[in-house]
């Protein structure tokens, strides 16, 4: 097994290039938690993550599993090389382009927030409707529970037992 310069190069080259493209999805996640503040420990584990595993499968695959030196040196200088050159020119399109996923998001939960109104709505027109129902059912059932005693009313069971003594 013979360790070609040529190899190596592109080894390194593609490294760089690695480099650049994790500097580039820090730089977006910077963009979402600068919208997003509460999404911070989020967007930081799904970049630590996507990170890790683009370095994993990049040495996996192009170093052949072996771990070189000259790979890392070559991703740390992909990132100060992004951050450096393409991150100030680059910040604005972020920031756009979170400001627009925004203004879609919007748009498209805009039917979800008028069908949430109109639940609302509904339920509260219902919650009168049923307060309404119980009172006047409690009202009809109070009056059905009197005349089911078995017994005359008040003023008639006085009559009658004032009937009975005069006679």
């Amino acid at each position: 097994m013979e360790i070609y310069i040529t190899e190596q190069a592109r080894v390194f080259v593609l490294s760089v290039l690695l480099g650049i493209a994790i500097g580039g999805l820090y730089d977006m996640a910077g963009a979402v938690r600068g919208h997003w503040p509460r999404l911070t420990p989020m967007v930081d584990v799904t970049f630590g993550l996507s990170a890790l595993g683009a370095v994993f499968l990049f040495i996996l695959r192009q170093s052949q599993g072996q771990l070189r030196l000259f790979v890392l040196l070559g991703i740390l200088g992909g990132c100060v090389l992004f951050f450096t050159g393409l991150s100030p020119l680059l910040r604005p399109v972020w920031g756009f382009w979170v400001e627009t996923l925004v203004w879609l998001g919007r748009i498209l939960a805009l039917p979800a927030v008028i069908f949430g109104n109109l639940l609302k709505l509904f339920r509260n027109y219902l919650k009168k409707l049923f307060y309404f129902w119980q009172k006047c059912c409690t009202m009809k059932y109070h009056r059905l529970q009197r005349g089911s005693k078995g017994g005359m009313s008040h003023g008639e069971s006085t009559r009658r037992t004032q009937t009975k003594s005069k006679s």
